[in-house]
């Protein structure tokens, strides 16, 4: 609730009514500053990657879900909190800059051969559904076998869609 956000920042709730509209506003905000972190995570990881130490995209998904559990509130936020993306403008920005970090990674494994053809977008929402569903649910416990931990499950997961796009010519939807 709005008080409890409140009394947790020490204000009162209509001091937060004076800068937010209404709840939804306030977790748009919320969830906007998560998109901002999770774009500044993903762009210094795939940033600092080394084109020859192996794939980008496994880093990243390694990061993705590292900050949702580094993260977990504004994790919850950004994927669950806000209805109606075209209400915040910023906020769809911001979860676009992020997700265009994957698009990039992908159009660059394209370029030296390491992925097959496709759409790099599409390919991109395949990769963002994986994270976020290993992600959510490791990040809540309700993975059933914990063999590994939730990052090396994200890069096997991410391995096991590579080694698929690799061989075939194209992806067909």
């Amino acid at each position: 609730t709005l008080r409890r956000v409140g009394a947790n920042a020490g204000v009162s709730r209509s001091a937060l009514y004076r800068h937010f509209d209404d709840k939804g506003a306030l977790l748009a905000r919320i969830a906007s500053d998560g998109f901002r972190l999770l774009h500044e995570t993903l762009m210094r990881v795939r940033a600092n990657a080394s084109p020859d130490a192996g794939d980008t995209l496994e880093v990243l998904a390694a990061a993705h879900v590292h900050f949702a559990q580094a993260n977990p509130s504004h994790y919850a936020t950004m994927f669950g909190s806000v209805n109606d993306w075209r209400k915040h403008p910023e906020l769809a920005s911001r979860a676009e800059a992020a997700r265009g970090e994957v698009i990039g990674a992908i159009r660059d494994a394209q370029r030296r051969g390491r992925w097959g053809s496709g759409n790099p977008g599409l390919i991109a929402e395949v990769m963002w559904a994986l994270t976020f569903g290993i992600a959510r649910l490791g990040t809540s416990s309700q993975l059933a076998e914990r063999a590994l931990p939730i990052e090396a499950l994200a890069v096997q997961g991410v391995r096991w869609v590579s080694d698929g796009i690799s061989g075939s010519k194209d992806l067909r939807i």
